[in-house]
């Protein structure tokens, strides 16, 4: 049966505000660490974020405290991490990172919450130096990837709206900003009720039929992989080999495509790549394969 839909759904009303919001970071980080976390006594939770973010990094040490975790906080500093990719001699790039492997080892949770205060930071570094960070950072994925750990990301691709990711997707930052915390207080119930009725939509196996107006159009296969929901909380995506994971803002419907089935065309009028625009990308695909691409 051919059925023509994205295959990620925003569940989410769309709400433009007109009024500075001022987030309840109290609020919100309770949420994340009694809904979406659901920490336990004595359990670690790691908080990973930038100076950007250091308010809600507070909010959240103290409701996981107040849950009975225990928490450690990470800041990352990324004008460092940008010098110290260019700067360090590649063939220490390369080495593992133990301290994160020593975290995969502990941790029962893990927060990230990320802003992109500058998206092109990274346009400049060499191709061969962020190979090498990538390179060391494989034994931590994988080991990430089969931890049975909790995991909350906020804010998704781009993070957390900053002015400049703002104007980088043509954007009011106002308006973005607060709808990006207004979403975080939607009735994850309701939402979790319209998950599950289009995941019965996109069962393993079924035949899509990708069109838009851009010009796009791509059949491709589902593959047996299950298809998963993200409302707002860890446990409701369970992994039986690696983590439970959420992504806030919650709303999605999503599943896996078989590799070797697509075929077609695949337009993306705009799109960006680290925080320089692509403009009318145009991939012809066959059996999977990218044939041409301009």
């Amino acid at each position: 049966m051919k059925r023509s839909f994205l295959l990620f759904v925003l569940l989410t009303a769309t709400v433009c505000i007109m009024a500075q919001v001022e987030p309840d970071f109290d609020a919100i980080a309770e949420n994340i660490v009694n809904h979406s976390l659901q920490v336990q006594p004595g359990e670690v939770v790691i908080l990973s974020g930038t100076p950007a973010e250091l308010d809600l990094l507070s909010a959240m040490y103290v409701a996981v405290s107040k849950a009975g975790g225990q928490a450690t906080i990470e800041i990352g500093i990324p004008e460092a991490n940008k010098r110290a990719i260019m700067e360090t001699p590649v063939e220490y790039l390369g080495q593992i990172p133990r301290h994160y492997v020593m975290q995969t080892n502990v941790a029962d949770c893990y927060f990230y919450a990320g802003s992109a205060q500058d998206p092109s930071l990274f346009s400049d570094v060499p191709e061969d130096r962020l190979a090498a960070t990538r390179k060391a950072n494989e034994v931590t994925q994988k080991m990430t990837q089969n931890a049975k750990i909790r995991t909350v990301g906020l804010g998704q691709t781009g993070g957390i709206p900053s002015p400049a990711y703002a104007e980088l997707k043509g954007a009011d930052y106002q308006e973005m900003v607060d709808m990006f915390w207004k979403s975080l207080s939607t009735d994850y119930k309701q939402m979790t009720s319209t998950a599950k009725k289009l995941k019965e939509v996109l069962k393993p196996g079924s035949e899509i039929h990708l069109t838009c107006a851009a010009g796009s159009d791509l059949k491709f296969k589902l593959s047996d992989e299950t298809t998963r929901v993200n409302c707002g909380r860890c446990l409701e995506n369970p992994d039986p080999f690696g983590p439970s994971m959420a992504f806030l803002p919650a709303g999605e419907v999503y599943t896996c495509v078989d590799p070797k089935s697509a075929t077609g065309k695949l337009l993306i009028p705009s799109m960006s790549f680290r925080g320089q625009q692509v403009k009318n990308l145009s991939l012809t695909i066959q059996d999977g394969q990218i044939v041409e691409l301009s």
